[in-house]
């Protein structure tokens, strides 16, 4: 009887901490096109448990999955894994990619600054 109490005990305790969930950042973020050397518009990152979506930024997909997340870095990619990018938690630095799989490099990129939004 005793055995089953604690296996009660243990299963709450860690379905709870399962449901617990990473509270939303979200980054506010300048940059500019590293493929045509251009200034871009002002964007936004929100980072929320698993996932990660861009708000702002053309020629990306929107809705990523957060891969790394350590007291480093960020990492997310999108499903086919052709779209990516990662920010540095330290300084903010951000760095987003397109895959081009069939040339075999990079199609488009993106780099710049990102800060906590208000």
């Amino acid at each position: 009887m005793r055995a089953v109490r604690l296996g009660a005990a243990a299963f709450i305790l860690v379905s709870g901490s399962a449901m617990a969930q990473d509270a939303l950042v979200r980054l506010r973020c300048e940059g500019k096109s590293l493929t045509s050397d251009s200034r871009i518009e002002p964007f936004g990152i929100d980072i929320n448990d698993k996932s990660v979506t861009l708000d702002g930024v053309d020629s990306f997909e929107s809705k990523f999955s957060l891969i790394q997340k350590d007291t480093k870095f960020y990492v997310f990619k999108n499903g086919p894994k052709t779209q990516g990018g990662n920010i540095d938690r330290a300084n903010g630095a951000v760095y987003l990619y397109a895959l081009n799989k069939a040339a075999r490099k990079v199609s488009r990129s993106i780099s710049g600054l990102c800060s906590k939004a208000d």
